[in-house]
């Protein structure tokens, strides 16, 4: 985040409630990963699990 400039548009109020992840080691990147995603016998899914996000540096899982 080099440059800091006013939030414009449509939904400024849901960009200033916005916050910023970072994990216990620092790092700000995540993959989203799904856990207990459940298929019924004709391969339709049930459930899509619950979204979790993971850290790219340690592997550590967080809650979204």
């Amino acid at each position: 985040m080099t440059e800091l400039r006013a939030i414009r548009g449509k939904k400024p109020k849901a960009m200033a409630e916005a916050r910023i992840l970072e994990c216990e080691c620092g790092c700000r990147t995540f993959v989203e990963t799904r856990t207990g995603i459940a298929v019924d016998k004709k391969g339709k899914v049930i459930h899509a699990g619950t979204p979790m996000l993971v850290c790219t540096h340690c592997g550590k899982q967080q809650d979204t």
